[in-house]
């Protein structure tokens, strides 16, 4: 895909940043079924997936694109249900250590914005990026605003929050 860094030099850059800032969501784009990906590829691309225990990771499966080099130069050769099978295998790597990051957070106070309201609850957004919803007994009016609150519970794909006092 002619990129001009190797993983080591990656690692390194994801070495420095979480030592910068230890609570950092780090988050990937990564296409599976690439023209020509060997297994040995896909089995590298999730080993490294592993070793970052990265928190998002936008997994998509290669199709072609008209007009672009790689239409134009490879032939797709990894069929549809090998793509969806490599899919599913790094989405549960992604929600295993989605989930272990996740909870590291739990019982801390966290500072959100407020986003929407839904009945009993409000979805939120942490200075990282990470989805909270935030259970409420009143509908108080907190959209837009900067909040604290508690972590309760903790999911792959976000957590859950109570209002601090």
């Amino acid at each position: 895909m002619n990129r001009k860094y190797t993983v080591g030099k990656y690692l390194s850059i994801i070495a420095k940043m979480k030592k910068a800032i230890p609570d950092i969501t780090i988050s990937t784009d990564i296409i599976v079924g690439y023209c020509g990906e060997t297994k040995k590829q896909f089995e590298n691309t999730a080993r490294l997936m592993k070793k970052v225990k990265f928190d998002m990771v936008y997994i998509a499966k290669y199709s072609p694109r008209k007009g672009t080099i790689a239409e134009k130069m490879y032939k797709d050769t990894i069929s549809w249900e090998e793509k969806k099978k490599r899919h599913e295998t790094l989405n549960a790597i992604l929600a295993k250590t989605a989930l272990e990051n996740n909870k590291k957070m739990i019982n801390k106070p966290v500072r959100v914005f407020v986003e929407t309201v839904g009945d009993g609850f409000f979805m939120a957004k942490t200075y990282n990026f990470k989805n909270v919803k935030i259970i409420v007994k009143a509908n108080r009016d907190l959209v837009g605003k900067f909040i604290v609150v508690k972590i309760i519970k903790a999911s792959s794909w976000g957590l859950t929050a109570r209002l601090m006092n």
